[in-house]
């Protein structure tokens, strides 16, 4: 079974068994899980591509709170990663960002972005394909090291089912 799924909805459903494997961008403390190091990612500002910011060479975390910013639902890795990282040093995260809508998946904010009603953080993965076709840009925040990593997670005292053991091995030659 795939679930696409916010950060605490994965870890919730590697808990209860309902999946063997998860993916999520941020560790959960949770001793009951382990948490394995799959692939590199990074967080991007992502604007429309006829947003005025595309013809800059980056943007200052203060330029942030001018602009209507889409956000994840509360409980997603990029979500919460990205307020670390502003947190630090910077003061309250809300006087930085101007949140105009809260959407349930990364697809419905691509989708907001896209459509021209703000600017959003997400992860370069997941919107490789915009940024291919230009209907998204990239934009550097100047300052900000957005890298991160993401893990693969799975109960530490189930056993995995020679499928879900089959899939993680193949997954080490990607």
């Amino acid at each position: 079974i795939l679930r696409i799924r916010d950060t605490a909805g994965i870890v919730e459903d590697v808990l209860d068994g309902k999946v063997e494997l998860g993916f999520i961008g941020s560790k959960a403390s949770d001793p009951r899980l382990e948490f394995r190091k799959r692939w590199d990612d990074e967080m991007v500002l992502a604007v429309p591509k006829a947003h005025p910011w595309t013809k800059r060479k980056f943007v200052q975390v203060t330029d942030l709170r001018a602009e209507n910013f889409i956000s994840r639902e509360h409980g997603s890795g990029t979500l919460v990663s990205f307020r670390q990282l502003l947190g630090r040093g910077r003061g309250s995260v809300d006087k930085l960002l101007h949140v105009s809508m809260e959407l349930g998946s990364t697809e419905a904010v691509k989708e907001a972005v896209r459509a021209g009603f703000g600017i959003s953080i997400l992860s370069r993965i997941s919107i490789r394909h915009e940024l291919a076709e230009g209907s998204l840009v990239e934009v550097p925040i100047r300052g900000l090291n957005m890298k991160r990593d993401f893990y693969e997670i799975a109960h530490r005292r189930r056993p995995l089912h020679p499928i879900a053991a089959t899939f993680r091995e193949f997954l080490k030659h990607c």
